[in-house]
């Protein structure tokens, strides 16, 4: 790509290409010059690389910070949204979960006499096993508690994705800012 020498109404030096044309442009004092268009751009000696001037950076050019910010980002998202999916794609159908027969307990309970059932009350109190029964639950009951746990890490893991998508777009901001010569 040709490059050409603009020089500035403070007699200041600036290397410019052809993409530059029309564009706003700081020099390396820190002033902001236009680039001429086109047709005037093509009348201005080309730069040549023995020339004292210092150029601009292109506006495609990265420094190596926004490259490295880039470059993590990118391994963030794609760890995130492949994890997310990952584990969406692996998650187990919901279980329906029927609910539990009170009134076949009940009326089990009620066939007992009251004997048995104030020693079956002890026994259940002495060995713990009461607290065992209020913490049951039934396979499907677990399907679906795993499946929720499973869907928000899932969340979690795209959350993380979008970290990295915001670092990536924070790398391009970054790194499209042009560099002062």
């Amino acid at each position: 790509m040709l490059k050409y020498l603009l020089t500035t109404d403070e007699g200041e030096q600036v290397v410019v290409n052809s993409t530059q044309a029309g564009e706003l442009i700081q020099t390396p004092s820190g002033r902001t010059v236009e680039v001429p268009p086109l047709r005037e751009l093509r009348s201005l000696p080309l730069y040549e690389a023995d020339s004292k001037s210092r150029p601009l950076a292109a506006s495609g050019e990265w420094n190596r910070a926004a490259g490295l910010l880039f470059a993590v980002g990118f391994v963030v998202l794609l760890l995130g949204f492949g994890m997310g999916g990952y584990i969406l794609m692996r998650l187990p159908e919901a279980a329906v979960v029927e609910p539990f027969p009170t009134e076949q307990v009940e009326s089990e309970f009620q066939k007992l006499p009251a004997e048995q059932l104030v020693q079956m009350w002890g026994e259940f109190s002495e060995k713990g096993y009461l607290e065992k029964i209020r913490d049951f639950r039934t396979r499907n009951e677990m399907i679906n508690i795993i499946r929720g746990n499973r869907i928000n890490f899932a969340l979690a893991c795209f959350g993380v994705g979008l970290v990295g998508m915001a670092i990536v777009a924070g790398a391009a901001v970054l790194g499209s800012k042009r560099k002062r010569g």
